[in-house]
């Protein structure tokens, strides 16, 4: 069976709210602060993406993967500021952003 294994960098930026993980634009888990799930897909073409759980403005990038039989891929994700964080700014989400990236040699289609 094909898996797609993602893993939850840890991180205090976003550390109490939960990951929601799209694969073809449907919801098939959710990731805490830590954690590593893993999903069994179809084999084929899959576009797969994050967002912070109940806020869709901060959406991960897209990544387009071709699973084989019996493949899997590994992702990473983690949450991260644009900005340095600082006293001042601590607040200013808007600078947030979450990143999607394979690890290893994947077989990557195409980043959106």
């Amino acid at each position: 069976m094909q898996q797609l294994v993602i893993t939850r960098g840890s991180g205090f930026i976003g550390f109490l709210r939960k990951i929601s993980v799209y694969v073809d634009g449907n919801k098939v888990g959710t990731l805490a602060n830590r954690q590593t799930k893993t999903f069994e897909l179809k084999p084929g073409k899959h576009i797969v993406y994050t967002k912070v759980e109940y806020d869709s403005m901060f959406q991960s990038n897209e990544i387009e993967v071709f699973l084989e039989e019996g493949q899997t891929v590994k992702m990473y994700v983690k949450i991260r500021t644009l900005t340095p964080i600082g006293f001042k700014n601590f607040y200013k989400f808007l600078d947030l952003k979450i990143i999607l990236e394979t690890k290893g040699v994947e077989p990557l289609i195409n980043k959106k």
